[in-house]
């Protein structure tokens, strides 16, 4: 199983918001209602677990989960991110909910993976891609 070098992870999330906030300036998306509503929710789950909530991204916000936390789950949408570092896919397979839909991948091999899609407990999504695909509809 790919687990990736030491800081692949930072290195992976930082490329990504950097991507994602070029589209969204690319895009002129802003709203200032979304922007309130998830600062609210992302200092509801700073409070509660042991997270880093970025700012520097005025598009949305992007929050980095302690690998021991447990995640919040709770859906806030207009721009909010949650960003896990998971170096074993059967604890990835035991989180997954009804709620779920995409999982995005980074640093795994393609056993693993298929491994993880025949995994019972993850028959709720609908697909796992790698980063940067996950809206790529096929």
């Amino acid at each position: 199983m790919g687990r990736g070098r030491s800081g692949d992870g930072r290195r992976a999330t930082a490329e990504f918001e950097d991507r994602l906030e070029a589209e969204v300036e690319r895009k002129r998306y802003a709203s200032a209602a979304n922007a309130v509503h998830r600062l609210v929710h992302a200092f509801g789950i700073a409070a509660d677990t042991d997270v880093a909530v970025g700012l520097a991204h005025p598009g949305f916000i992007g929050i980095r989960i302690a690998e021991s936390a447990v995640v919040d789950k709770r859906i806030c949408g207009g721009g909010l991110i949650r960003h896990a570092r998971i170096g074993n896919l059967e604890a990835l397979a035991a989180f997954a909910s009804e709620q779920d839909q995409t999982v995005t991948h980074y640093g795994f091999e393609r056993e693993a993976l298929v491994g993880l899609a025949a995994d019972r407990r993850a028959r709720a999504w609908t697909s796992i891609v790698p980063v940067g695909e996950a809206l790529a509809f096929r």
